[in-house]
């Protein structure tokens, strides 16, 4: 079944717009449209628009000096790395056909700031790029680009919304753990180094899981007759 919900945001020039989630989370294949501007909090000439695609070259020059800037992330073609674009292109083509959210956080029509998530697993969201350009910091960008991807991927049926973080990254992580998200593991990243994932569950049932796991509750009885039946089956 294909759920509605008036109100996401408006077209351009303001017009009302009814769009599906299945729509809203494809916005990004096909041919170009129009983005959607979403409903937030934030004050004008500040938006935030669902888009198609983010403008290039402009993108890609914000990417590289946010991310490639000082000691941030490593170029692996700097490093030497000779890859075969065919089967690169490859890579990317499957990557870029799951269901995702292309956020573009504005300031009247600039690209200040932006959000890239997408389905890395059939229950849950990955938020794998977010960034806001200093000088507009501080404005509540990132809490709402953020959110609308909570709220979009919680009406979409997804269990949880994660993302990955630079370990010393303070503002931010703060930033996620007053909105819900959980400490959920460590890595080390061979392109980035140390990281701290984060989860948001976006059921009751998935964030009392967590919770038990990590030992903060308790075992309800039906999580106690699920692990004891699946050990049951292990055993046989």
């Amino acid at each position: 079944m294909t759920r509605r919900r008036r109100g996401v945001g408006s077209g351009p020039g303001g017009s009302p717009l009814t769009l599906s989630i299945q729509e809203l989370f494809t916005l990004h294949l096909g041919e170009p449209r129009a983005p959607v501007v979403l409903d937030t909090a934030l004050r004008a000439p500040y938006r935030l628009e669902l888009v198609h695609r983010y403008e290039e070259p402009l993108f890609t020059e914000l990417t590289e000096a946010v991310f490639h800037a000082d000691a941030a992330s490593f170029r692996w073609r700097q490093l030497g790395l000779v890859e075969d674009e065919e089967l690169r292109a490859f890579r990317r083509a499957q990557l870029l056909s799951k269901p995702t959210l292309r956020i573009a956080a504005r300031h009247g029509d600039e690209l200040v700031g932006w959000c890239f998530a997408f389905s890395d697993r059939p229950d849950s969201v990955y938020m794998a790029s977010s960034a806001v350009l200093a000088e507009h910091r501080r404005r509540g960008l990132y809490r709402a680009m953020a959110d609308a991807v909570v709220d979009l991927a919680r009406r979409a049926g997804y269990h949880a919304v994660h993302s990955k973080h630079i370990a010393t990254n303070n503002p931010i992580l703060l930033a996620k753990l007053a909105m819900g998200f959980y400490i959920a593991g460590t890595e080390l990243s061979a392109e980035i180094g140390s990281l701290v994932r984060l989860e948001k569950p976006l059921l009751e049932v998935r964030e009392r899981a967590l919770l038990v796991r990590s030992g903060q509750r308790k075992l309800t009885p039906a999580m106690a007759t699920a692990i004891t039946e699946q050990a049951s089956v292990r055993e046989e």
